[in-house]
Parts: structure tokens; C-alpha cells; sequence
């Protein structure tokens, strides 16, 4: 399948009826001391508390052709979560440090460490047969079918409920440098090295008891800035490592759950920054090359899980460009443009020099100017109007992964235009603001097609005290 609405699915069109919600509860808290130690050297000590409740039904779509009539339709399932929770604590203390010397030298270095727990309650049911129904994407009654009533009679019999549960504890910590040194004026050289130490506590995964584990690495990090003209041309280069847990997945069609390594990336960036017109116009040009090994993807589903497997390697490599310009008086653009090419290097046949399905579009591109009355009657009246483009998205399907098969899926490209006008007093502010003024289809998603706003408008009245 290329396109969902060419194969008749309706934009507009939410295929369920009432009453599927979700409550859920977000709390986060946040502190910070800053002190002054002396002139040279600085403390900051940071404290953050989160917490997540969900409790609910959580209804989710996929879309197939069937093979007997050639007509797409919408298999429609659930995923309730049952007073679900899940909480993070961290704390994590700095220490600045700042030094001239010599002529005109200066040495600048942070030296840290951080500690995080992660504490899962999550639990999750869902209707054990898989989907709860496949009906036509036109020409049906999706509300009396699909809604709060009939999942509630459902769920009443218990042969027709499974659950999914994921209790464990995490803690993680870090310690990091990072050291700027400025020899010269206009050369900046930077080294920074990361330990990062996962202790996984152990817990439950679905059915499966999961045993604890500790996974750990260093990760470094190198980085010059050289300013070739000053205040107007310089030349960047950087190196860094990372390194991220992985944890217990599920990996084969008996639904164990086991260990997979972590996922290792290196990454080189290097380009320019360029400041001309007096300052009118910034530029920054950058290449990046990533390569990741042990990353996951999924190879299938069973009852409504992800079966996944160690990807192998694959490469993320592309162009940014990036320009900010005041032209004239009042006047100023913003705007940029990119391209990003990714695939699997080490996979097995049917992804091997395949794009992964959460690269997203290859080509990205925005552009926006804005335009405000500086003096005369009309002072702080102004206009904005502006785009995103997006090209073609060879997504993953739940089956395909975007193998070297035929059943590619696509999210087309699209060109979304806003537009906006304000007026700007001493007092207050009047605002309207137009998104997709064009009334463009589009979609988004990452393994996912996740239909967007049609035109819509948002006015604001602002008073200043």
C-alpha cells in the first residue's frame, strides 16, 4: 500500500464512538540552588521529581488490504492501562570552573554527577483475541460498534481479557567532565568524558520474571571552534559516543522476554558559521555522520506485542542549513533546509540498505517571515507568514518493517503553509493566527500514520501590567 486515502480512508473519519478515554495525571517538581563558591567557581545543584498516572481505554487502528476484495480496512483494538503509574527521581550536582590566565588564555571546566531512579507500575489489558474487529473504512457504523459500552461487555468475560504487566526499578548513575580551553583568542577546544552505570534492580515483564543486571560504558567527546575572521566567519568540528540501555525485550513468538546489548553511536560533525551584513544575516552549514550498532526493530507482532531483534548497524548521515536575516526594517526571516540519508549497513536481507522507518522524510525544509511597523501611525501592527515542508516518508508498517518487499507504505509529502497578524501596543497585544490556511491533508509518524489539523485559527488578546 502507497497511500491510505488514495485506498479510501476517510480524513475525517475517527472510526470509534464515545466514551474511550483515558484519565491521566502528570505531576512534575523541580528545584535548583546556585552557588557562588568565589569568582572562579560555581555550584549548581539540581533536584527533579515525576510522576505519570493512566487509567483508561486506549483504542488503537491498523490498516490492511484484504486480499479477497482488494478493499483497505481498520482493524480496531484496545489497550487499556490499569491505574498504571510510573515515577523518576534525579538529582544531579555541578561545579564550574573559570580561569584566565596568561595572556589572554582561558580554561573552562564543569565536573558533575547525576543519579536517577526509574520506578515502573505500569499495567495494561486488552481484549485477548487480538483486534476486536476488521470493517470497511466506508460505509459502516463505527460508533455503536466500537465504544466504551461495548469494550466494558468485553472485558466482563474473562476468557476475553489479557493482561501486560511491567513492575521494575532502575538506577542510574553518571559522572562527567567537560573542559573548554581557549589557547588563543578565537579557538576553542573542547574534551569531555562521560561514565554512565545502569543497575537494573529486576522486576516482571508480561509473565516473565526478569533478573537484575548492570550495564556500563564510557563515552568521550572532542569538539573545536575556530573563528577564521572574527566576529564573522568560523569553522566547527566535533566527535562524541553514546551509549543507551536496551534492556529486556520480547524477541520471538513464545513471548520470553531477554537481554539485549546496549546500543553504542559515534558521531562526526563538522561545518561553518558565517556572520555577514554587519549582522544582518547567520548562517550555519553543518555535515553530520552517525553510525549505531545493536539498535532494535521490530520483525513482527503476537497479540498485540512488538517482537523485536538487534538491528545490526546503520548509518545516519545528511546536511543541515540553517539562516536567520534581519534584510530590512522590520523585516526578518527565518529559515532552513535539510537532508538526511539512513539505512541499514548490517541486517538481515530484507532491510539491508533499507531507510528505517523512524529516519522520517529525507528532505525537511521551513521558511518564515515576519514583518512589524516600527514607526509612524500604524506603529506594532505586523503580518507573519510562513511553511514546512516534508518530503515523501517510507514508513514501517506493523508486518513490512519496510523490508525489500513490494508492500512499501508511504506518508506523502506535503506543504503546510501558516499565516499570522498582530497588533502590538504598550499595554496590549491583539493576535490571529491561520495554520494550514490551505486546508492540507498531511500525515506524520514514525511506524505510525497520525492524520494532522485541517485549517484552524487561534485569536489572543494579551494585556501587560
Amino acid at each position: 500500500m502507497k497511500d491510505l486515502e488514495k485506498l479510501g480512508l476517510d480524513y475525517k473519519q475517527s472510526y470509534f464512538g464515545d466514551g474511550l478515554y483515558t484519565t491521566a495525571k502528570v505531576r512534575n517538581l523541580f528545584g535548583q540552588i546556585n552557588y557562588k563558591i568565589n569568582d572562579n567557581i560555581r555550584s549548581s545543584t539540581n533536584v527533579s521529581n515525576a510522576y505519570t498516572y493512566s487509567d483508561g481505554y486506549n483504542p488503537y487502528f491498523t490498516a490492511s488490504v484484504n486480499p479477497l476484495d482488494n478493499q483497505l480496512y481498520v482493524g480496531r483494538a484496545d489497550q487499556s492501562t490499569k491505574d498504571s503509574k510510573k515515577t523518576y527521581f534525579q538529582i544531579q550536582q555541578n561545579f564550574n570552573f573559570d580561569y584566565t590566565f596568561g595572556n589572554g588564555m582561558r580554561n573552562r571546566t564543569v565536573v558533575g554527577f547525576d543519579y536517577m531512579r526509574i520506578k515502573n507500575d505500569q499495567h495494561f489489558l486488552y481484549f485477548a483475541q487480538g483486534f476486536i474487529d476488521q470493517v470497511p473504512v466506508i460505509g459502516y457504523d463505527y460508533a455503536s460498534t466500537f465504544n466504551a459500552d461495548t469494550l466494558a461487555n468485553l472485558y466482563k468475560v474473562p476468557s476475553n481479557v489479557a493482561t501486560y504487566d511491567q513492575v521494575d526499578k532502575q538506577d542510574t548513575y553518571s559522572a562527567y567532565i567537560s573542559n573548554v580551553f581557549t589557547p588563543i583568542s578565537g579557538l576553542n577546544i573542547m574534551t569531555a568524558l562521560r561514565y554512565e552505570s545502569n543497575d537494573f534492580k529486576g522486576g516482571k515483564l508480561w509473565i516473565n520474571d526478569v533478573q537484575p543486571y548492570n550495564q556500563s560504558a564510557f563515552s568521550p567527546k572532542f569538539g573545536i571552534v575556530y573563528e577564521v575572521i572574527k566576529d564573522k566567519f568560523s569553522i566547527f568540528g566535533n566527535y562524541q559516543n553514546s551509549f543507551k540501555t536496551n534492556g529486556y525485550n520480547t524477541d520471538d513468538t513464545t513471548l520470553s522476554s531477554r537481554l539485549f546489548d546496549p546500543e553504542r553511536a559515534n558521531q562526526f560533525e563538522g561545518g561553518l558559521k558565517g556572520n555577514l551584513f554587519k549582522g544582518r544575516v547567520n548562517a550555519t552549514l553543518s555535515y553530520y555522520n552517525i553510525k549505531v550498532k545493536n539498535s532494535l526493530i521490530t520483525t513482527g507482532y503476537q497479540n498485540g506485542f512488538a517482537l523485536v531483534r538487534q538491528a545490526g548497524k546503520l548509518k545516519s548521515e545528511g546536511v543541515e542549513l540553517e539562516v536567520n536575516a534581519y534584510l530590512v526594517k522590520g523585516l526578518s526571516l527565518v529559515g532552513g533546509v535539510s537532508y538526511n540519508d539512513s539505512k541499514f549497513l548490517d541486517s538481515d536481507p530484507t532491510t539491508k540498505g533499507r531507510r528505517p522507518g523512524t529516519a522520517g522524510s529525507p528532505w525537511l525544509a521551513s521558511l518564515y517571515a515576519s514583518y512589524q511597523i516600527l514607526d509612524g501611525n500604524l506603529k506594532g501592527l505586523g503580518f507573519g507568514i510562513g511553511g514546512n515542508y516534508a518530503s515523501d516518508h517510507r514508513e514501517l508498517n506493523q508486518f513490512d518493517t519496510n523490508s525489500n518487499t513490494e508492500n512499501v507504505f508511504i506518508l506523502p509529502k506535503y506543504l503546510v503553509l501558516n499565516a499570522s497578524a498582530f497588533y502590538d501596543a504598550k499595554k496590549f497585544r491583539i493576535g490571529v493566527k491561520v495554520d494550514n490556511f490551505t486546508n492540507q491533508h498531511y500525515w506524520v509518524g514514525f511506524t505510525t500514520a497520525n492524520p494532522q489539523s485541517l485549517i484552524n485559527a487561534l485569536g489572543s488578546i494579551t494585556y501587560k501590567f
